[in-house]
């Protein structure tokens, strides 16, 4: 159900654009959030992203790039629907998530 993925510094894991199958977790390293070239913000472990595309359009909204090496854990989007339809809690929290993200300017961090 959950695959751990490891990229090295510099790769990009979502591109802008794309269809949108899997959503992730970050788990080590740092990454940070492009949306038309410029910076818009980072992540760290804990923090979430990948959700935008499997709970909308299917398109992926930014592009997601590892600052450092990286570990993922990574949720294929039949899961990730499972998950939303068994686990009613997360489910909300990620369409907050997703709203508040949406809703924001992009702003270089």
């Amino acid at each position: 159900m959950v695959r751990v993925q490891e990229h090295e510094a510099g790769e990009r894991i979502v591109h802008e654009g794309s269809p949108g199958y899997w959503f992730y977790v970050l788990a080590d390293g740092e990454v940070r959030i492009e949306h038309g070239g410029r910076e818009v913000g980072r992540l760290e472990p804990g923090d979430v992203f990948g959700e935008l595309a499997p709970l909308g359009d299917g398109r992926r909204h930014a592009d997601v790039i590892a600052v450092t090496d990286v570990r993922v854990l990574s949720m294929f989007g039949t899961h990730f629907r499972e998950m939303q339809s068994t686990m009613p809690a997360i489910e909300a929290g990620l369409e907050r998530l997703a709203d508040d993200r949406l809703s924001q300017p992009a702003q270089p961090a």
